[in-house]
């Protein structure tokens, strides 16, 4: 079909590393942080690192889009810093957003995009979330339309040397 043709739908990978200096939510000085991520309607969260302010989350959150200029119709990924308590309500300690804009180039060609934001958080010096995006389009199905799988296949026990024929100088 002619609207599917040229659309190729991939994942945004937003890979949140680590982060610092975040604001202090508990009495002990300290946050049990998790990171949210929006991208458009979507969102995923990191675990919760529990009694830090600089947590090393790891932590890697895929968004599946139809194609590119969908992902980048939602205008910006907005990351949302929460402090986890286990009764009541979690208490936001910070926020900031990446327009996608920025980075179509990068995703257009497949390149990571590795930066440190700082928080909207109200403290003197910003915490950080330290992170990576990319963008991975789908697997083309038409390149594997003519492999054949066959499962009793093993390889040789032996592997012979390929041989190559030593430099033999051009004839005048």
């Amino acid at each position: 079909d002619k609207e599917a043709k040229g659309k190729r739908g991939g994942t945004l990978r937003v890979r949140i590393v680590s982060a610092n200096g975040l604001k202090a939510a508990d009495s002990d000085g300290l946050s049990d942080p998790y990171i949210k991520v929006i991208v458009g309607k979507r969102v995923q969260k990191t675990a919760v690192i529990k009694k830090t302010l600089n947590p090393e989350f790891d932590s890697e959150l895929l968004f599946h889009f139809d194609d590119l200029s969908t992902l980048l119709k939602c205008g910006s990924v907005v990351f949302k810093a929460y402090d986890w308590d286990r009764y009541g309500l979690n208490d936001p300690i910070g926020k900031a957003s990446l327009p996608l804009d920025s980075m179509q180039q990068a995703l257009t060609y497949g390149d990571s995009v590795e930066c440190a934001i700082s928080l909207n958080d109200k403290q003197k010096t910003p915490g950080q979330v330290i992170l990576s995006l990319d963008w991975r389009p789908d697997v083309n199905p038409q390149l594997f339309t003519h492999m054949t799988w066959y499962p009793d296949w093993e390889p040789p026990e032996k592997i012979e040397p390929l041989y190559v024929p030593p430099d033999v100088p051009p004839k005048p």
